[in-house]
This record gives structure tokens, sequence and C-alpha cells, in this order.
């Protein structure tokens, strides 16, 4: 069984070769779609704590102080929908 691997730590490469992942690059997938702007709350949150998650370095301070908010933004977005 393999080692286990933080989320970065891999590498475009290593997932392809690893995963046996063929990439297609050069094809525009979401040119129909609009963007949003983030809710105010998010910007907010993501001004005071980014420093923070920066300066702990962690992939669970990471995942906590950025993606967990962003995601959570996303769903309310989409309606609670996701």
């Amino acid at each position: 069984m393999p080692a286990k691997m933080d989320y970065g730590d891999f590498t475009i490469s290593d997932v392809k070769k690893q995963f046996a992942v063929n990439l297609i690059e050069d094809q525009a997938l979401f040119t129909d779609v609009q963007g949003q702007n983030p809710p105010q709350w998010l910007s907010d949150f993501l001004e005071i704590r980014l420093p923070l998650a920066d300066a702990i370095g962690t992939e669970k301070a990471k995942s906590e102080f950025i993606v967990a908010p962003i995601l959570s933004a996303a769903r309310e977005l989409l309606n609670r929908q996701v």
C-alpha cells in the first residue's frame, strides 16, 4: 500500500502517472458560465484569515480557513442546492 500523501504533495505529473489520468487541457468547459461575486462575508472572512492560514501552513488550516468557507459561499450562491 502506498504511503499517504497530503493534497499539497501531489503534482499533476504524479496524478497522471499514479492514477492513469489523461488531461484534456485545451477544451473550454466553462465558457457559458457567468461569474459571481462572492458574498461580502466571505471577502471579509478571507481578508482576516488568509494570513493566519498561511502562517499556520498546514493542510488542515487551509481547509478550515480557506476551502470550507469558499464551499459554504458556493452553496449559498446556489441556493443550497449542493
